[in-house]
């Protein structure tokens, strides 16, 4: 049993399996499959129900996948836009935070990173405009 853990050529497949599993496993992605072309067909319908079964249906098959968090706040967006209502925005003006920081746990050479992170800042700045928090909006819009 001694001479496994101090077998060199153990010890290094062992590392290399360790190694490749975490450069696999070790970022998020950004996933285009069917379930988020579906969803992001139900959002520009405004169908938020039906996408939203399709994105928990993707958070439990592919719960690291960027798109989630990005498409969860057109959601969001569009409901403040088309709404209006105040009480929707201040309870859900926090998640914006959460999922930049959903985000920042993706592959940071994907190209939809930025792009996902400047969206959600863009859609937050312009709910913010919509409620006249026009400071904020400023910061956001730079940010993006």
């Amino acid at each position: 049993m001694i001479s496994y853990y101090w077998n060199p050529s153990i010890r290094m497949r062992t590392l290399t399996i360790v190694f490749l599993f975490f450069c696999k496993f070790g970022f998020a992605n950004f996933d285009m499959n069917e379930n988020m072309l579906k969803s992001y067909s139900h959002i520009i319908n405004l169908e938020f129900d039906k996408a939203n079964v399709l994105l928990d249906k993707e958070k439990s098959q592919n719960p690291l996948n960027g798109f989630i968090a990005l498409y969860n706040n057109y959601i969001d967006f569009l409901t403040i836009l088309i709404s209006e209502d105040v009480d929707y925005f201040e309870s859900h003006k926090d998640l914006k935070y959460k999922r930049l920081d959903l985000l920042d746990d993706n592959d940071k050479d994907s190209p939809y990173y930025l792009y996902s992170k400047a969206e959600i800042n863009l859609q937050w700045a312009f709910s913010r405009l919509k409620f006249e928090n026009y400071v904020v909006a400023a910061y956001e819009i730079v940010k993006a």
